[in-house]
């Protein structure tokens, strides 16, 4: 790396420094500046979550009214909350796609506070606190221990479709992430045939899978 001129301001230098290590520059090497390396750091470090309000449209305004009917809260506030909706779908999707091996799911609650849970089936709030640190979001998420992980339920869903389809029983189904629990949805008739067919198959479904007796959707 060629040497940086000494003419160079602090504040740029560390700008520059900074950036270089966001990028995963100089892993293994001493950045020039006294910058701890990633191998030196106690822990992995993550970029905080960035809250980015999007523009006040007209639509937007027209969802924040409905939103505030429907929650009792001022205009205001309404908008604030659609706002961080958007910032929440960023965070969820980068916990759940580093954190497989605990993750059980997160949504959004409206009431008594607004704020978004999140669900692991160990270290929760370790895991969460390097993606919420120094944002808007740090004081509005809160965790929940779970049994199984998000994709834990969905090998289960996928198990219990093939059984189900092996048998020639139609269903459909969903996971419900606050009740960690895959739900079945099939009619009286199919839950009959469901029965009789593990019994004489001595099949069994996949454990956090649960019956709900309820028509199948109409073919859209």
């Amino acid at each position: 790396m060629r040497t940086i001129r000494r003419a160079l301001t602090h504040t740029f230098f560390a700008g520059v420094a900074l950036a270089l290590i966001a990028c995963g520059v100089g892993q293994d090497t001493q950045i020039e500046g006294g910058i701890p390396t990633s191998s030196s750091r106690p822990e992995p470090v993550r970029s905080p979550v960035a809250v980015e309000i999007p523009p006040v449209t007209d639509a937007v305004i027209q969802d924040a009214r409905s939103y505030a009917e429907d929650t009792g809260v001022d205009l205001d506030e309404a908008i604030r909350r659609l706002g961080l909706q958007r910032t929440i779908g960023k965070l969820g999707a980068a916990v759940s796609e580093n954190e497989q091996e605990t993750y059980g799911g997160h949504w959004i609650q409206h009431e008594p506070t607004f704020g978004v849970v999140f669900a692991f089936t160990r270290d929760g709030e370790e895991t969460i606190r390097p993606y919420v640190h120094g944002t808007i979001l740090a004081d509005m998420v809160e965790v929940r221990h779970v049994e199984a992980t998000l994709a834990e339920l969905r090998a289960a869903q996928r198990e219990a479709h093939e059984i189900l389809e092996g048998l020639g029983i139609l269903a459909s189904s969903g996971i419900d992430v606050k009740r960690n629990i895959v739900e079945l949805y099939l009619p009286e008739e199919e839950k009959e045939k469901l029965d009789t067919g593990l019994q004489d198959s001595a099949l069994e479904l996949p454990d956090k899978v649960e019956l709900v007796i309820a028509p199948l959707p109409e073919p859209a």
